[in-house]
């Protein structure tokens, strides 16, 4: 059994700890994030508060029906609406839309405001199955929720299916998009600014074009993507580009880009990014790719079976770390990496396994210009038929030594088999005789918590006992 690490380790898991509170809250994410009390790290979505069920003081419950309602239905509950856009001419600051079962084929445009402490929230009333279908939600409008709706088979490959143009304090919370020919959701300020964006929970399937497409045209910053899953889209699972202060944390990607080489995650021209317990596996490009990025952490992040590399790093990116991180089985020949790094200005590398991806489990190279700043080290490295392991630029390399000896690096790193509890089973947590096992090294501002004398290599960290916790 592991015990918590002892008094002097404490205290840099407090420091830590603080570290990474302030990076998350410092940067406009203070009422969005809860953050766990003992690591510092952010809490998965389901671990904090929906929105209310009744409306802020001051506010109103508007009820929509399709089936009940009457065009000249007041929103009461016993006089419901029968449409939705009837209820978004009239809510005002602190408002409650409740929307009935039934599907909904409307244009809607969101223009009316809420405010900070008075948002403006539409939802599916409990239990409901409310469907826009065949019709673009538009965004234009500050401090607005919209809850629990489908928005499906919207026929306009521009805006997709919900369509994000404006606007600071939005959030979506357990959105379905899907079979829209554009996008799940578009998200492209063209007159005004979007901040504070959040999509949280929900899932994004079977879109022509990204499950998820944010792109600033002007400016986009703060945007929180927590706990969503994205699935079977025809283009990226999730798409960000010239955006600032951007959070991806504890969200799946799964067979987006199959046949149109296509990723779980792309950023490109992003600074200033976090992507924390991300699944991403069976993509039909890379797990998570990075382009021409400024800042940017991946931690706790598992990559599994993807087309092409695993993770990379390329186009003249600059401060990125990959910390804690599992890149498996990606890939099915020697062009195919656990991590590719090209044409990247200071990265970290620690604590990762690259395990039985086709080719190289960790490959630096100068093709598309150069690797500076580069640090590695506690990383766990494994090919069952003993090839391949590194490339070092133009050096390729079978063993661990020989790489450690031509580049300097990975003095701590291991070469064995990780010893998943059921990586067949998509289980990567360690089992009890695993060599990455206490095998790692404490990060500034990623690693929380953990067990026994060191982290553990991986992105999952063995659990602590209940007696063990003190």
């Amino acid at each position: 059994m592991k015990r918590l690490p002892g008094k002097e380790a404490l205290g840099l898991i407090a420091i830590v700890a603080v570290l990474l509170s302030v990076s998350l809250t410092g940067l406009g994410f203070s009422s969005w994030l809860r953050l766990d009390r003992d690591s510092g790290l952010p809490l998965p979505a389901e671990d904090r508060q929906s929105s209310p069920v009744t409306p802020v003081p001051g506010g109103r419950v508007l009820h929509v029906d399709r089936e009940r309602g009457s065009e000249r239905g007041t929103g009461g509950v016993q006089d419901p609406f029968d449409s939705i856009a009837q209820a978004i001419q009239v809510v005002r600051p602190g408002d409650r839309v409740e929307i009935a079962s039934g599907v909904y084929r409307e244009q809607l445009t969101l223009k009316r405001s809420g405010t900070p402490d008075q948002p403006i929230i539409l939802a599916a009333a409990s239990g409901a199955d409310v469907r826009i279908e065949g019709a673009v939600v538009t965004l234009d409008a500050d401090y607005i929720t919209l809850e629990g709706i489908t928005v499906e088979g919207a026929q306009d490959k521009e805006r997709g299916g919900l369509f994000v143009v404006g606007g600071t304090g939005i959030t979506l919370r357990h959105i379905t998009a899907r079979g829209n020919e554009g996008a799940g959701v578009r998200v492209k300020p063209i007159e005004r600014p979007v901040t504070r964006l959040q999509i949280i929970g929900g899932v994004f399937s079977a879109n022509d074009g990204a499950g998820i497409a944010a792109t600033g045209e002007l400016e986009l910053r703060d945007l929180l993507i927590d706990s969503v899953v994205a699935h079977d889209n025809d283009g990226d699972g999730i798409q960000v580009e010239r955006a600032t202060n951007v959070r991806i944390l504890h969200s799946t990607t799964t067979k987006n880009g199959e046949g149109d080489e296509r990723n779980g995650v792309f950023l490109k021209e992003v600074e200033d990014a976090l992507v924390y317990g991300l699944h991403t596996q069976d993509n039909g490009h890379n797990g998570l790719a990075l382009r021409s990025v400024f800042g940017v952490t991946v931690a706790r992040s598992i990559s599994v079976k993807n087309d092409h590399h695993g993770f990379d790093s390329i186009e003249r990116s600059r401060s990125v770390s990959y910390i804690n991180n599992v890149a498996y089985a990606n890939g099915d020949d020697e062009e195919d990496k656990g991590l590719y790094v090209t044409a990247t200005d200071g990265i970290r590398i620690v604590n990762n396994i690259f395990a039985l991806n086709a080719g190289d489990q960790l490959a630096f190279s100068d093709e598309g210009g150069p690797v500076v700043g580069i640090f590695s080290d506690h990383n766990l490295f494994w090919r069952a038929d003993g090839e391949r392991l590194v490339r070092w630029f133009d050096a390729y390399f079978d063993d661990l030594a020989s790489y450690q000896a031509a580049s300097g690096l990975d003095r701590s790193s291991l070469q064995a088999e990780p010893g998943f509890v059921n990586a067949s089973d998509r289980d990567f947590r360690l089992s009890a005789t695993s060599p990455a096992l206490d095998a790692g090294a404490p990060v500034e501002g990623v690693i929380g918590r953990y067990c026994g004398q060191a982290p553990d290599i991986g992105a999952v960290e063995q659990a602590c006992g209940a007696a063990e916790v003190r």
